[in-house]
C-alpha cells in the first residue's frame, strides 16, 4: 500500500507536467489549428495522462481525457483530408474544438486536485463535457464512440445451468476468496481477422488479469479443412465465465478496439446466481460445443506461426476463399491505396532533400510506410513487409536524431521507394488463385521478374547498426570505425591505411582506391552530426521539495556557523599555526556547497508564463476583445519561493490589462490602432535582482480619474501635489477601482491589493509607467533568492548594519564643503557633481554614532533602478554572506529594513532596504 501511494505522488507530479504542456500546445493550436506536429504533441500527452490515469483506476479522468483523445484523432483525420473530403466531412469549426478541449482540460484539472485533496470527483459533472465532446464527433463516429463501452445484458441462467458442477463450485470458491466473478458474452464480426482483431489475443489479454473458468462456443458451423480460410471466423458467440480482482473496467480496457466491430457484454454474478442454477442440458439456441480455457494459450502460440500458409509473396488460401469477391477488392484496394501511398513518399522525400530538418516532413515519409507495412502483413506480402520494416527503423532512427538526414539517408529511401514499386508489379503467378483473380486482372501486376530485396534491407541494416554502435559513444566515432562499420572497407585496409598517417586517413584510402569519395564525404558527415547533434542526456532525478528546503536551511546555518568560527576570538591566537587558512578554505568549500543547493531551488519561468497565457486567452473571450500575449524570457530562473508566490500577482495584472487596459476592437479601430490588442510579458537580470515587466499598448491610466476617486475615498486631499508614479501607486490600495462597473473580472479593487501585499512579502517592489492613449507598462523587481546574499557589515554606534553589495557604488570620507544643507530637503553630498542626498541612519534608528560629522565618518554610495543616496556610517566591517532571516509582523512595517541576520559575534543584525532608504530620503 505504501508503494502505491508514492507511485501517486508520482502520479500526481507527472500529470501536473502534463497538464501544464497542454496549456501551452492548446493555445499553440489555437493560433496554428493546422499543425500536424502540434496535434500530435496534444494527442501524445492526452493519451499518456489516460494510460496513467487507468493504471491508479481514476476512471474519471481517464474516460474525460479518452473523449479529449478522440476528439484530438478526429481533429487529425480532418487535417489529413482534401478539400473536396473536407466538404462532405461537414462544417467542421477548429475554433469550437479547441474551445471544448480546453473545458476538457480545466475540468480534469479540478478532478486531480479533488482526487490529490482526498475528495474524489464525485461532485465533478464530468458526463457533460464528455457529451459535449463527443457531440462534436460526426454522427457515425459519435454513435461508435457512444457505444464503445461493454454493456450489461443481466443474467443468462441457461448458460450458468450449462456449467457442470465441478465449474460451479470452482466459482463459488472464487467468489468466497473475495474475487469477482463476471459473465462475459464475445460476439465479433467474421471478418474481425482483417480489421486487426484476433479473438484469440482478447481471450489471453482477458485471462491475464484473472482466470477464466469455463468458456463455451458453437463450432457448427466450422467447414472442412480444404475450404476453411484462416482469415474468417467461424466461431458465434463466445461466452465464458472470468474470475478476477478487478472491476468492469478492467474488461472494458481489454474489449475496447473490439467493440468497434462486434458486440461485447458483462455481468456480475453472485454466489446465489450459482447456486440457483440447477445443471441441465444446453438449449438449442445456446453454443453446443466447449473448449477448455486451458487450450487457449497454445492455440494462440499456433495462430502465430509466421509459416501459415505463406508461400513467396502472398498467402497460400484455398481454392473457395479465392472465389470470395470481398478479397479480390481488398487486393485491389491495397494496390491502389499502396501506389498514392509511395507517390506521396516520393514528393515527401524530395522535399526533405532540399530542407534536411524538417521533422513534419519525416513524419510524412515515415506513416505510409508503417501503413503499407501493415496491409502487407495482413496480405502476406511478406517481401514488401520486410523491406518497409527496414525503412521504418530507419526513419526512426531519423526522427531520434540517432541518424542525420543526408544525401546517403535520401538515396536509400528513393532506393526503398523503387524497391516497393518494382516488387507490386513483380509478384508471383500463385496470388491469381489466391486472390480470384482473371489472367487479365493479373497481367497489370507482372511488369518486372520477381527482385530480390535483401541487398537493400543488408544495406539499411548496416546503416542502423553503424548508429546503435556510436550512439553511446562518449566521443564521436573516427571515420575509420565508420567506415569499418558500413562494410565499405575491411579491417586489414583500415590497419594498412592507419600505418600511412602522415596524411588524413580518407585521403589516404581515396588515393589507394579503397573506398570512393562519396563514401567518405558520407562518413564525414556522418562524424560531424554526432560531434555537433548528438549529445548525451544529463541524468536526472525527482527529489522531494521539502528534502530540498531542509538542506538549504542546513547550508543557511551552515554558512552562519562558518561567519562564527571565523570570528571567534579563542581562534585568533592560533593565527600562526594555518588555521586562518583552513578556515578560509572551509569558507570557500561552504560557499560552493551554497550556489550548487542555491541552484537547485531555481526554476524557469516557462511554466508560470505559460499559464499566465491561458488566463489572457480567458479573460479576452469573456471580455469579447482580441488580445495577444507575446512572452520572453520565460528561461529566466528564480528561486522556487518567489515563483510560487508570483503567480498570482501576475494573474491580477493580466486580467485588469486585458478588462482596464485593452480597448475593445471597435474603439481601437476608431483610434487608428490594430484590432488585436498587444500585451508583452517579459523577464530580465537587472543588477542582483530579476525584472518582470507587462506592458500593453492599450488606453493607459487616467491620472484625473485616479485623483479623483482618491479624493472621494479620502485618500488624499483636494489640492495636494503628488508625482506622477504616486497617483499611479494609489491603484494598489484596498478596495481602489476607477471601474465604471463591476464585471466577474475585475472592477472591485481587491486584486492589485493582492499584489502590492505580495510583492512585498518577496521584498520586491512594482514599479508604474503610463502615458494615456499609449499603454501602461508595470515593473516587478524580485530578489534573485529569498535565503543567502552577500552584504557589507557597517556599524554605527553599537549597531550593526548590512547592506547588499550589489547595491553599493562606492565608499568615501567627504570633505566639509562637499555637504550642503537645503531647506525642506535636508542635507546633501555633493559627489563629483552629483547631488546625493545624505542619508543618517543614527537620526533614522534614534541611535548615538561615534561621529556625528559626515568629513569625520564615511559615506557609502547605494543606487537602486537609477535612484542613488549617500548612507553616513562609522565604519564598514567587513563584507559576508548572511543568511536572511524575517523580523516577523511587529517589525515588517520598519521604513528601511528588508530582514535580519545572525552576525559572526552572534548578535543581530538589520539588513539595509536600500530603495526604501533612498525613497524615503527623496520624497
Amino acid at each position: 500500500m505504501e508503494d502505491i501511494e508514492k507511485l501517486k505522488v508520482t502520479f500526481y507530479s507527472e500529470a501536473d507536467d502534463i497538464l501544464n504542456n497542454l496549456d501551452g500546445l492548446l493555445l499553440n493550436l489555437e493560433h496554428d489549428p493546422g499543425n500536424r506536429e502540434t496535434i500530435d504533441a496534444v494527442f501524445r500527452n492526452m493519451h499518456t495522462l489516460k494510460g496513467s490515469s487507468g493504471i491508479f483506476e481514476f476512471h474519471s479522468i481517464e474516460r474525460l481525457a479518452h473523449a479529449c483523445e478522440d476528439l484530438l484523432d478526429f481533429m487529425r483525420t480532418v487535417l489529413a483530408l482534401s478539400e473536396a473530403k473536407k466538404e462532405d466531412a461537414g462544417e467542421i469549426s477548429s475554433e469550437k474544438m479547441i474551445d471544448t478541449l480546453f473545458v476538457g482540460l480545466d475540468q480534469i484539472k479540478d478532478m486531480l486536485s479533488h482526487i490529490q485533496a482526498g475528495q474524489g470527483t464525485t461532485g465533478i459533472a464530468y458526463e457533460d463535457t464528455v457529451k459535449n465532446i463527443r457531440a462534436l464527433l460526426p454522427e457515425k463516429d459519435h454513435q461508435e464512440v457512444a457505444s464503445n463501452s461493454i454493456r450489461d445484458s443481466g443474467l443468462n441462467k441457461a448458460f450458468l445451468r450449462s456449467i457442470e458442477k465441478s465449474h460451479r463450485d470452482t466459482i463459488i470458491e472464487h467468489l468466497r476468496s473475495g474475487k469477482r466473478v463476471f459473465q462475459v458474452s464475445i460476439a465479433l464480426s467474421k471478418y474481425c481477422f482483417y480489421k486487426g482483431m484476433d479473438p484469440l489475443l482478447l481471450l489471453k489479454n482477458l485471462s491475464a488479469g484473472g482466470d477464466i473458468l469455463f468458456i463455451i462456443s458453437s463450432t457448427e458451423h466450422l467447414p472442412s479443412l480444404d475450404e476453411l480460410n484462416p482469415f474468417m471466423l467461424y466461431l458465434d458467440d463466445i461466452w465464458l465465465i472470468l474470475s478476477t480482482e478487478q472491476n468492469c473496467e478492467f474488461i472494458n480496457d481489454v474489449c475496447e478496439f473490439a467493440l468497434a466491430i462486434g458486440d461485447i457484454t458483462a455481468h456480475s454474478i453472485t454466489g446465489d446466481d450459482v447456486n440457483a442454477a440447477i445443471p441441465a442440458n444446453l438449449p438449442a439456441n445456446l453454443p453446443a460445443n466447449l473448449i477448455d480455457a486451458d487450450h487457449i494459450e497454445s492455440t494462440n502460440r499456433i495462430s502465430r506461426e509466421d509459416d501459415w500458409g505463406m508461400e513467396g509473396n502472398g498467402i497460400n488460401m484455398p481454392e473457395s476463399a479465392a472465389d470470395s469477391s470481398g478479397l479480390k477488392n481488398i487486393f485491389f484496394e491495397f494496390m491502389e491505396e499502396s501506389n498514392s501511398y509511395l507517390a506521396e513518399i516520393e514528393s515527401s522525400i524530395l522535399l526533405l532533400e532540399k530542407k534536411k530538418d524538417g521533422l513534419n516532413i519525416v513524419n510524412e515519409i515515415f506513416r505510409p510506410f508503417h501503413t503499407i507495412k501493415g496491409n502487407c502483413g495482413y496480405l502476406g506480402f511478406k517481401e514488401i513487409g520486410r523491406v518497409c520494416h527496414s525503412i521504418e527503423t530507419l526513419l526512426d532512427g531519423v526522427r531520434n536524431s540517432t541518424i542525420p538526414v543526408n544525401q546517403n539517408i535520401i538515396d536509400i529511401l528513393l532506393e526503398t521507394v523503387d524497391a516497393v514499386k518494382r516488387l507490386r508489379l513483380s509478384l508471383p503467378m500463385s496470388v491469381k488463385d489466391r486472390f480470384g483473380l482473371t489472367d487479365a486482372e493479373l497481367s497489370q501486376y507482372l511488369q518486372y521478374d520477381v527482385i530480390d530485396a535483401r541487398p537493400l534491407i543488408q544495406k539499411i541494416d548496416t546503416l542502423l547498426n553503424l548508429s546503435s554502435t556510436i550512439k553511446d559513444q562518449k566521443s564521436p566515432p573516427r571515420i575509420g570505425e565508420i567506415l569499418l562499420a558500413t562494410g565499405d572497407i575491411t579491417e586489414d585496409q583500415l590497419n594498412r591505411a592507419l600505418k600511412l598517417q602522415e596524411r588524413r586517413l580518407g585521403e589516404i584510402l581515396v588515393d589507394e582506391g579503397i573506398v570512393p569519395e562519396d563514401k567518405v564525404k558520407t562518413a564525414l558527415e556522418i562524424q560531424e552530426y554526432q560531434k555537433t547533434n548528438v549529445k548525451a542526456p544529463a541524468g536526472a532525478i525527482k527529489v522531494d521539495t521539502e528534502k530540498v528546503d531542509s538542506l538549504v536551511n542546513l547550508v543557511g546555518e551552515l554558512v552562519i556557523t562558518q561567519t562564527l568560527i571565523r570570528e571567534n576570538p579563542s581562534i585568533a591566537q592560533f593565527a600562526g599555526q594555518g588555521i586562518q587558512k583552513d578556515i578560509s578554505h572551509l569558507g570557500k568549500i561552504t560557499r560552493e556547497i551554497q550556489d550548487q543547493v542555491m541552484s537547485m531551488r531555481m526554476l524557469p519561468l516557462k511554466q508560470t508564463f505559460q499559464k499566465m497565457m491561458r488566463v489572457v486567452r480567458d479573460v479576452a473571450k469573456k471580455a469579447g476583445k482580441n488580445v495577444d500575449l507575446i512572452i520572453s524570457g520565460e528561461d529566466t530562473e528564480l528561486d522556487k519561493t518567489v515563483i510560487e508566490e508570483i503567480s498570482d500577482p501576475l494573474v491580477h495584472i493580466l486580467r485588469n490589462a486585458v478588462d482596464h487596459g485593452i480597448e475593445s476592437p471597435e474603439k481601437r479601430s476608431q483610434k487608428g490602432k490594430p484590432e488585436k490588442g498587444g500585451i508583452y510579458l517579459s523577464a530580465f537580470h537587472r543588477g542582483g535582482s530579476i525584472v518582470i515587466e507587462i506592458k500593453d499598448d492599450g488606453q493607459g491610466l487616467c491620472k484625473e480619474k485616479i485623483l479623483r476617486k482618491a479624493v472621494e475615498k479620502g485618500l488624499l486631499e483636494d489640492a495636494v501635489e503628488i508625482t506622477d508614479q504616486q497617483i499611479y501607486h494609489l491603484i494598489f490600495q484596498a478596495g481602489f477601482s476607477t471601474a465604471e462597473k463591476v464585471t466577474d473580472i475585475s472592477g472591485r479593487g481587491v486584486g492589485m491589493d493582492v499584489v502590492r501585499r505580495n510583492i512585498e512579502k518577496l521584498r520586491g517592489r512594482i514599479d508604474i509607467q503610463s502615458k494615456e492613449g499609449s499603454g501602461t507598462s508595470i515593473s516587478i523587481t524580485l530578489p534573485l533568492t529569498l535565503a543567502i546574499i552577500d552584504g557589507m557589515v557597517v556599524q554605527v554606534g553599537c549597531e550593526k548594519y548590512i547592506i547588499p553589495t550589489l547595491s553599493i557604488e562606492e565608499s568615501y570620507r567627504p570633505k566639509h564643503e562637499e555637504i550642503i544643507t537645503v531647506q525642506e530637503k535636508g542635507e546633501i553630498c555633493n559627489l563629483r557633481g552629483s547631488l546625493l542626498p545624505l542619508i543618517r541612519l543614527s537620526e533614522l534608528y534614534k541611535i548615538e554614532p561615534r561621529y556625528k560629522k559626515p568629513s569625520e565618518a564615511l559615506l557609502v554610495v547605494v543606487e537602486s533602478d537609477g535612484m542613488r543616496a549617500s548612507i553616513m556610517v562609522d565604519e564598514l566591517v567587513g563584507q559576508q554572506q548572511v543568511v536572511i532571516k524575517t523580523l516577523g509582523d511587529t517589525f515588517k512595517n520598519i521604513k528601511g529594513i528588508a530582514g535580519g541576520t545572525i552576525l559572526g559575534d552572534g548578535k543581530v543584525g538589520l539588513i539595509l532596504d536600500v530603495r526604501g532608504l533612498i525613497e524615503s530620503a527623496l520624497f
